[in-house]
């Protein structure tokens, strides 16, 4: 059920352009690069628990914000999509994922916002779907 609940409030844009994995991981030289990913632990339990999804997005949020400490690690072409999705109702907070297999914007919304988003992006969104090994994306070609 929380899978589910959790599921239906995200999604992924897939960018057109990977990262580098080991520029971004070359890049944390300090405990505290991470700490704030570390702190959206709890905000994301409490999102689950709670079913908010204003809150899930805060613990992406946060998750972004970790990033923003490491260098390169949010590149012209990530923060341009960033830029495009600010302010788009129904949006509650994202960040880049994936940085060696061509990264994704994981995205926390409400359901009905898929159109906004390709719109404002011009990429494809893809929903994802719970099962017994993880959440896994739907129909990548």
């Amino acid at each position: 059920e929380e899978a589910l609940w959790v599921a239906s409030h995200l999604v992924l844009l897939q960018l057109p352009e990977g990262h580098d994995s080991r520029t971004i991981l070359s890049g944390v030289t300090s405990p505290s690069q991470l700490q704030t990913a570390w702190d959206s632990v709890p905000v994301l339990r409490r999102a689950i628990d709670d079913r908010d999804p204003i809150l899930l997005g805060t613990a992406l949020a946060m998750g972004l914000d970790s990033k923003r400490q490491i260098p390169g690690a949010i590149t012209d072409m990530v923060q341009k999509y960033l830029t495009r999705l600010e302010g788009l109702h129904g949006i509650y907070g994202c960040k880049v994922a994936g940085a060696g297999g061509g990264g994704h914007l994981v995205i926390a919304c409400e359901p009905d916002v898929i159109a906004e988003i390709e719109g404002a992006t011009c990429l494809r969104v893809q929903r994802v779907t719970p099962d017994l090994h993880g959440v896994q994306s739907e129909g990548w070609a």
